[in-house]
This record gives structure tokens, C-alpha cells and sequence, in this order.
């Protein structure tokens, strides 16, 4: 099965240490039906926070839909 989680325009690459994308915080199935849950970090930029809910229960036949959202900075 091959799905599109997320789609990003470009990572920023601040040093050969430190890459803006995002990263998977957490994998597991919170809805019990043998197909992974997602949390992810969605910002491109050290000083925001994006994170998503990514529920299997709701995917459609080539994407997963985004159940919750929480946005944030550190400005």
C-alpha cells in the first residue's frame, strides 16, 4: 500500500546537522485496525510548532487525511 502523507514544498537545510523538514514523532494504531496512526511534525522552520493527527480510520484510497491540527511559535 502506498499512500501520500504529506507534501512539502522544500526543507530548509540550516547547517549539515540541522534539516527544517518534517519528522515522524510517533507510529502506532490508535483506532485498532492494523494500519499505522501518525503524528507528525509538519514546520519547515525551528521556530514553530505544526503538529498533526494522522487517523488510518478516515484514509482515503491514496491519502491520508489529517484529523487534528495544533499550531504554535516560539516568537
Amino acid at each position: 500500500m502506498e499512500v501520500e502523507i504529506l507534501k512539502v514544498p522544500q526543507a530548509h537545510i540550516s547547517s549539515k546537522d540541522f534539516i527544517e523538514a518534517p519528522k515522524i514523532i510517533w507510529i502506532g494504531d490508535l483506532d485498532n485496525d492494523n494500519i499505522p496512526d501518525l503524528i507528525l511534525e509538519e514546520s519547515t522552520h525551528y521556530a514553530q510548532i505544526k503538529r498533526g493527527l494522522y487517523l488510518s480510520s478516515g484514509l482515503m484510497e491514496e491519502k491520508y487525511p489529517r484529523t487534528i491540527l495544533i499550531e504554535g511559535s516560539f516568537d
